[in-house]
């Protein structure tokens, strides 16, 4: 299950700092920084407050490992939750162990400030649920995001894939006409552009023709073209003057940017290639990244996110 917590009581907090041995020169500085503020709720841009809410959640992580029956249990190692500043989900063998651990959640919601969301908390599983908990599911036509990856039971590959390309075709349209040069064009591929990908295709796999639809809007890119996905051709092509040389080299399903030179500045290579091996696809930027991963069958198994 998935589940949202916001609001940390700033009393509760100060108290958590000191319990972990934390200076009191540190704690007074918290509490200058914090106790004006209306809002109690994670502090968009601010460096420290994520770190400050993930040690406040800590003491709700150390109940939840401390009732390890409900868990899920994988060789020797029990799976209680994972966290991620306030995305947080809970691991439950089933829905029974799943309510328990949101009443743990509640109670120590009560105690710390804490505010669960239940309206968002969500529910991700491949057994059947109760009636009362149905709403609550996670839905093939309805997926949910885990640490910014699409999920769902059974949600089809190209799902995931259309949800990490429609990102990288909107960012590539924000940047299009950002870059007048074709070394500006390349770094903002490298550095805004690809990086949307490389993180989301670590978990999508690929295959040649959709590694072909990721070249075409890249082509459409570097040419200063309107990027649309289902056109069949590039329309413009690359020109060498004095100034400026590139070569564009595409082949299976690759297209590789060698060597960008503009007024003596040079910028690394740039390729997307797609591989077989072991009967899944594999999308290589650079370096490897891992496919897909095999999918597990699990006898009874729940996800909360808390919201």
């Amino acid at each position: 299950g998935y589940i949202i917590l916001h609001r940390v009581d700033h009393t509760y907090l100060l108290t958590v700092l000191r319990h972990y041995g934390f200076p009191q020169v540190f704690v007074d500085i918290v509490r200058v920084l914090y106790s004006d503020r209306r809002s109690k709720i994670l502090v968009n841009g601010d460096p420290l407050s994520p770190l400050l809410f993930v040690i406040a959640l800590e003491p709700l992580c150390q109940i939840l490992r401390q009732n390890p029956d409900y868990g899920i249990k994988t060789g020797d190692t029990v799976h209680t939750g994972s966290y991620f500043a306030d995305d947080s989900q809970l691991c439950a063998a089933n829905e029974e162990c799943l309510h328990r651990q949101l009443a743990l959640v509640q109670s120590f919601c009560d105690k710390s400030g804490f505010r669960l969301n239940v309206d968002k908390t969500q529910i991700l599983t491949f057994a059947p649920l109760s009636p009362a908990s149905a709403s609550m599911a996670v839905t093939s036509e309805a997926p949910t995001k885990s640490l910014g990856i699409l999920v769902a039971p059974n949600l089809s590959s190209r799902a995931r894939f259309n949800y990490v390309f429609e990102r990288f075709v909107s960012r590539l349209s924000l940047w299009l006409y950002k870059a007048r040069t074709y070394a500006g064009k390349v770094a903002i591929l490298h550095s805004i552009c690809l990086p949307v990908l490389w993180y989301q295709l670590s978990f999508v796999s690929a295959d040649k023709n959709l590694a072909k639809l990721i070249d075409r809007v890249m082509l459409q890119f570097m040419h200063g073209e309107e990027i649309n996905p289902t056109s069949t051709t590039t329309g413009l092509r690359f020109k060498r003057s004095s100034s400026h040389e590139a070569a564009i080299q595409v082949q299976d399903g690759c297209v590789d940017i060698p060597r960008v030179r503009s007024v003596g500045q040079s910028v690394p290579p740039l390729g997307i290639s797609t591989r077989r091996s072991l009967c899944q696809w594999q999308l290589d930027i650079h370096a490897p990244i891992d496919a897909e991963p095999q999918r597990h069958a699990h006898v009874e198994c729940h996800a909360v996110k808390l919201v």
